[in-house]
This record gives structure tokens, sequence and C-alpha cells, in this order.
């Protein structure tokens, strides 16, 4: 692997693999990753001499709830190689340029030249407990709200790296006579998240809440899905988008609990409420086909004017600027 090459380092064992199909093997299926996703029409050939950073993500065996990031990794991928820069599936970063590591992981050590693409809530999300480990390193967030709270922490490297859409997020093909699930709930389940999903269901809604599901067979249920729910696992949350950007992408009419940070879910959900309107919410949209219908074009409509890979081109150059400054 020659000098400055770009990678996706993900300990998945494949997980990237046809849309997120966990193989048995240890190692990640990396050309077959490519070649799928080339075979669905998203990622051009490019040649490897264009290579420049690496892109990690934790290992799933740790926490298999990390395959959350799955397509953050694909559209972190796509977004440098639209902005000239050809990635990678691998582990080894040994000779990379720059590192970039999507989540992270309590008593990780970081390579001087890591940038963190923060997924997590700051404040109160166990993954981000110590920020003083990262004051080394570049910083970035989705979320202007964590951001905040960053610098307020004093983490002074800190770029704002919006999510947008990504070809690679369109997975589902919509067909309002498949829609057979009512309303969908899928994701990290605790007492909270729970505690409404039950008022829900004793209003009368019926309700589906899989065990922790990713890849082809989530892209199947959300595809049967009339309603998808978005719940906090947090009180006070921010909005979910790196979960919601997924749905929008597919056109689906989304129910968003009500956050700190709602500019995103305004434009693009169905409704944002209270947990106590959520029921309400979800009984008005299935009596009312055409408003979700409405509802869902409006939402991929709006949310396809926010470029994933433009957010990456501004980020990056930030970073590239600001590391010059420095050398």
């Amino acid at each position: 692997m020659a000098r400055g090459d770009i990678h996706i380092i993900g300990g998945w064992g494949g997980a990237l693999c046809g849309r997120g199909d966990i193989a048995t093997t240890r190692r990640p299926c990396q050309e077959c990753a490519w070649e799928q996703d080339r075979q669905r029409g998203h990622l051009p050939g490019r040649d490897s001499s264009q290579t420049r950073y690496v892109v990690r993500i934790d290992d799933y065996t740790v926490d298999p709830s990390r395959r959350g990031l799955d397509l953050l990794a694909l559209m972190l991928r796509d977004a440098l190689r639209a902005n000239g820069i050809t990635t990678k599936v691998d582990y080894d970063e040994s000779d990379a340029e720059r590192v970039f590591i999507l989540g992270l992981l309590r008593g990780r050590t970081l390579p001087k030249n890591a940038v963190v693409f923060n997924a997590e809530q700051i404040g109160v999300s166990p993954y981000l407990s110590d920020v003083d480990m990262l004051r080394e390193n570049t910083f970035w967030d989705f979320s202007a709200s964590n951001i905040n709270r960053l610098r307020a922490r004093g983490l002074a490297s800190v770029v704002h790296c919006p999510i947008g859409y990504s070809q690679c997020l369109e997975a589902t093909a919509n067909d309002s006579d498949s829609e057979d699930i009512d309303v969908l709930f899928y994701g990290h389940m605790n007492a909270r998240r729970q505690a409404i999903v039950d008022v829900v269901k004793n209003a009368g809604v019926d309700v589906v809440v899989p065990p922790p599901t990713y890849g082809a067979e989530l892209d199947r249920l959300v595809a049967r899905s009339k309603i998808v729910l978005n719940i906090h696992f947090y009180p006070g949350s921010v909005h979910e988008i790196i979960r919601t950007s997924y749905l929008y992408a597919n056109r689906k009419c989304v129910v968003t609990e009500r956050s700190d940070e709602d500019d995103i879910a305004q434009e693009c959900a169905a409704t944002v409420v209270q947990p106590s309107r959520i029921a309400a919410a979800c009984r008005y949209l299935l009596d009312n086909p055409d408003k979700r219908a409405t509802a869902a074009q409006r939402a991929y409509k709006n949310f396809r004017k926010r470029s994933f890979a433009e957010s990456v081109r501004k980020a990056l150059t930030f970073t590239l600027t600001e590391t010059s400054a420095q050398d």
C-alpha cells in the first residue's frame, strides 16, 4: 500500500459487503463491497493512485450497535470520492497520511493524524465521556449543539460537518401496496424509548419493534413500513440525523420526537412532536395515506438539497488549512 492511501477501516468482517449483510469472516470483503456498490450505480471506479486517507470504524464484535455507522462510512467514502479521493475498506492505517475515525470507544489511543467524526451526543453518550483525549486531534461533528458543548469544554479544533444527502443512502423500493407494517421503530432500546413505544401501542397503534437489525434486512423492514418512528435515547437529544437521513433519502414518512436541534426535522419529517403527541400523530397519518405520501416526497425533495459531499468538502478544506497554518 502506497503512502497516503485512503481506506475505510471496519472491524465488522464484511459488514459493508452488499449493503450491510455481515459475512462470517473476520476480514472485510473489501473489493466485493466496492464492486457491489458499483453494480448498483453508486460508485465510479477510480485509480488507486488518487487515494490519500484512512477511515476507520470500531469493531462491531465489541459493541454490535456500532454497525449503525455502516451507512455513515459509505457516505463519507462517497463524499471523499466526489471530491476526487478514492476510498477503500481496510484495517491497515499504518501508511495513512490522515486517519478518519467514525465512532470512538473509551480508552482508545488516537494516532496524531486522526480526525474523529463524532456520531454521538456530547454530554450524555458514554462513548465520548472524556474529551480531554481529543485535544491533540481534529474533531468533526454533525451537530452545532455538540460543537458548542465541546468548545465550552476547551476543545478548539472542532469542525462542523452536517449530514446531508448521499446516493448510497437510497436502498428501498417504495410501493404503498407492499406497506404491511403500520409503524416501525428500530434501534437500541432503553427504558425511555420502551415507555414511549408502550404509550403508542396502548393507544391502539400497531408498532413493530424488531431486534437490532442492519443492512439488507433493515432495508426490507423500512420498505414495508407506512411510518417510521424516531425516538430519542436520551432526554433533550439533538435530532438523530445519522439515523433519519437514511429514511428521508428513501422517501419514508417519519414521525420524530421534538429535539434541541430541529431544523432538518422541520424540513423533512412528517411531523415533529412531543412524546405525548406521537400516538395521535401516527393515528392521523395512518388514517390519511395521501398525507403520508406527500410527507415522504417532501422529505426526499428537501433532504436532497443538502449535499453531504459539499459538507465534507468544506470541512476538509478547513481542516487542511488549519493544519497548514500549524505547520
